[in-house]
């Protein structure tokens, strides 16, 4: 998962200030899960798309400041 993720911030939200991006990202886009599902299917892999997000939400508590 941990892969998954990084490729996401990386590619969708950015690494450099990604726990604030995430936030206005999921504003942004009412339907960020069926977002990350399509990110996911564009790179042919098959996610849980609420899996990817509490993944994230989860790495905010755990991993504050620049992406690492």
């Amino acid at each position: 998962m941990e892969d998954l993720v990084a490729a996401f911030v990386e590619n969708e939200l950015g690494r450099h200030d990604w726990a604030s991006n995430w936030a206005a990202w999921k504003t942004k886009h009412q339907n960020y899960l069926d977002k990350i599902r399509g990110f996911f299917h564009q790179l042919g892999e098959d996610v849980n798309p609420e899996e990817v997000a509490r993944y994230l939400d989860q790495m905010i508590l755990t991993r504050p400041g620049r992406w690492r």
